[in-house]
């Protein structure tokens, strides 16, 4: 990845974004995705003060990454706590096999940001409602269209009265 502003300021603030550009690479050197980045930013609360940032990626336009579907919004997971960086994908693979639903995928990648290796990371599917990620409806705009000349947020919370 290349990012069109310095890395240290997307490391300053977890707010902070930027644009850049990827290229995926395969083991056996196939492009899997190059293209630009509409957002990369760093991500996680306490794993966001790690030397070892995990970050969060929107691409341009929607791609399989490492064949696990088409999406726009992908994580990439430092596994800072863990020095064997074996413990999230072992977890992903274990839930797939006990057949749990909406169990992300996940596989590692070795990361260079502008030129520099950053270390293994774990490429994995952004936990959302999303055809190819959780796929079940989103009862917010159901709500909002069924409701349309309301003010949803000024009604009291369940159990508030």
């Amino acid at each position: 990845m290349t990012t069109d502003d310095d890395l240290d300021y997307i490391h300053s603030n977890k707010n902070n974004k930027t644009t850049g550009k990827m290229s995926l690479l395969t083991e056996s050197g196939t492009v899997e995705y190059d293209d630009t980045l509409k957002q990369i930013k760093t991500r996680g609360n306490t794993t966001f003060y790690n030397p070892k940032k995990p970050y969060q990626i929107k691409l341009s336009q929607s791609a399989s990454l490492l064949g696990m579907g088409e999406a726009r919004t992908w994580i990439l997971l430092a596994n800072a706590y863990d020095e064997s960086a074996i413990r999230n994908k072992l977890v992903y693979d274990l839930s797939k096999r006990a057949g749990l639903l909406y169990t992300p995928n996940g596989n590692w990648v070795d990361l260079y940001i502008n030129g520099e290796y950053r270390g293994n990371y774990l490429v994995s599917e952004k936990v959302e409602m999303a055809k190819n990620r959780v796929d079940i409806a989103n009862l917010e705009k159901a709500n909002e269209k069924a409701n349309p000349d309301t003010d949803l947020s000024t009604l009291p919370a369940f159990g508030s009265m």
